[in-house]
């Protein structure tokens, strides 16, 4: 039987684990299909750059698969390129307002990585 310290050692392990680690492994076509499932859900999705974006504090791109795409900001990050296959980590907006801008079908990345 757990005990009380085993629990709280358990559950605090749990609580260890970066975010991402929980994020749902979806496809674009996932995403696309039922928008609203996923709004404003953690998501990790594979697929290829296109039209790479970069500034001084943040990059953007779509994120494609033929025949879909959508958009990524991803604050802090830089260097990708297009035709880079990646693998995005974060929120996914059906809608987001990022600085001046209201974006449509967007992940707001916390993590890319190369595929």
């Amino acid at each position: 039987m757990m005990n009380r310290r085993n629990f709280l050692a358990g559950a605090l392990a749990c609580l260890s684990f970066p975010r991402a680690a929980f994020a749902e492994a979806v496809t674009l076509a996932d995403l696309m299909k039922d928008k609203k499932k996923y709004d404003g859900q953690e998501v990790t999705v594979t697929a290829t750059v296109k039209s790479y974006y970069e500034k001084a504090d943040f990059s953007s791109f779509l994120l494609f698969d033929k025949p879909i795409a959508i958009s990524v900001y991803a604050g802090g990050m830089k260097g990708f390129s297009n035709e880079q296959r990646v693998t995005v980590t974060g929120t996914f907006y059906v809608q987001k307002r990022l600085g001046n801008r209201i974006m449509s079908n967007v992940v707001e990345a916390k993590s890319v990585t190369p595929a």
